[in-house]
């Protein structure tokens, strides 16, 4: 995610690529050109029939828009949604929390020989993971999440309900120190 709009890149598969700052490229015989922000066109969540339903904004680079995927939501409604864009709020949540994940401390103790195991690597040692795994569900099952109940998101999509749950426990707090502090500078008047 390092290589700048404009640029070029020597894959560009689907117009994606990792290497971008923005994941998307466009698709040309050399490999493709990085693409700038891109958002979905129009306001989310957007329910669609097709994928022609699902455009971004044109990017300021390329003046290209792309088309994303309608994929079926699971919600009393029948109701379809496109998937997001990389430059769609749910999105950026997730790249700004992934970002700092790959930019931690902690990611050096979860090395590529436990690739498998990445996940619980990451639940031991990243005090943030709760978070990354909100944004991440968030954002790659952004369709099948709309208008959904409770029931639906416990038994089909079982590894959101599990973070989000654990997101609405309330965090202990330790009162202690401010009091003490407090206490203190009274004491001192």
């Amino acid at each position: 995610m390092s290589v700048s709009p404009g640029q070029r890149v020597a894959q560009c598969n689907a117009n994606f690529s990792e290497m971008c700052q923005n994941l998307l490229c466009k698709e040309d015989t050399e490999g493709g050109v990085c693409a700038g922000k891109v958002w979905s066109s129009k306001s989310l969540p957007v329910v669609c029939n097709r994928d022609e339903d699902c455009v971004s904004v044109a990017d300021a680079f390329l003046n290209f828009k792309f088309q994303g995927t309608c994929e079926c939501g699971y919600n009393a409604e029948s109701l379809a949604y496109c998937e997001l864009f990389p430059g769609d709020e749910p999105y950026i949540k997730f790249l700004d929390s992934y970002k700092k994940w790959f930019t931690s401390r902690q990611i050096k103790l979860c090395n590529s020989a436990r690739a498998r195991g990445i996940t619980k690597c990451m639940e031991s040692y990243y005090s943030s993971y709760l978070e990354l795994a909100y944004s991440y569900y968030s954002a790659y099952l952004y369709p099948q999440l709309q208008n959904n109940d409770m029931c639906v998101r416990k038994v089909v999509t079982p590894g959101y309900y599990k973070v989000w749950k654990e997101l609405q426990k309330p965090q202990d707090q330790d009162f202690s120190t401010p009091l003490y502090l407090s206490l203190l500078i009274l004491a001192s008047i």
